[in-house]
């Protein structure tokens, strides 16, 4: 069966994310409404509901996207296609991540949500598997690499 209504506008998603994370970076998860962050974003509360399900799937989604951004900076470049050897990879991984943390949006992230994830355990569980816990994942996978490769 088809689904009602037009399909979801990935643009108008990009807007709902970019205004969500403004707001819960400027007052915290709990101070912003659903109807705030579709207001900020130029959308009615059904088209938010069209591209997320509540505040915590938002709050999911944008956490994902700040990890894919520190994952991209993680990831071992090499010079003109050339294998990276353990350490070089490890020595990238670790500077990608510490400029990713030492970052004004990672500062303003932490400053500004690090009291609400204490008092939310589903939204601290979350950043944790979308954030640090994905980082550590990664760190394995690139240590389990390494012994693969001898």
């Amino acid at each position: 069966p088809r689904a009602v209504g037009r399909p979801a506008d990935p643009a108008l998603a990009t807007r709902l994310l970019d205004a969500g994370w403004q707001m819960f970076l400027a007052r915290g998860v709990d101070a912003v409404s659903v109807e705030s962050i579709a207001a900020q974003a130029g959308v009615s509360k059904a088209t938010y509901y069209k591209h997320f399900a509540d505040k915590q799937a938002l709050f999911e989604a944008a956490v994902l996207r700040e990890m894919e951004r520190i994952e991209a900076a993680q990831q071992p470049r090499a010079e003109s296609g050339a294998s990276l050897d353990v350490r070089s990879q490890l020595r990238q991984f670790g500077i990608g991540l510490m400029d990713f943390l030492v970052s004004q949006p990672a500062v303003d992230f932490y400053k500004a949500l690090a009291g609400e994830l204490s008092r939310h355990k589903s939204l601290a569980r979350s950043f944790y598997s979308l954030g640090p816990g994905r980082t550590l994942s990664n760190l394995a996978a690139l240590m389990r690499d390494a012994t693969d490769r001898g």
